[in-house]
């Protein structure tokens, strides 16, 4: 019976374990991910992106920076 208990909680040990392994790679995939855009974000020119918050939200995007491939709707 004991063994039977011992058995269980190694199982759950391990489970846990396994979980948590890939909830710390999530984790690091994410702040990489935030590294990368902080850093893209501080090379952008100072007026390539413009947001207005107001009633309505209006994103201005410069069209250097998107290339030709974009047109304008």
């Amino acid at each position: 019976m004991e063994n039977n208990i011992q058995t269980k909680v190694n199982r759950i040990g391990k489970v846990g374990k396994a979980v948590s392994i890939v909830l710390i790679v999530l984790l690091s995939i994410g702040a990489f991910g935030l590294l990368v855009s902080g850093i893209v974000c501080s090379v952008l020119p100072k007026n390539a992106v413009e947001v207005t918050l107001s009633a309505d939200v209006d994103v201005l995007v410069d069209k250097d920076l998107l290339g030709s491939k974009w047109e304008t709707l």
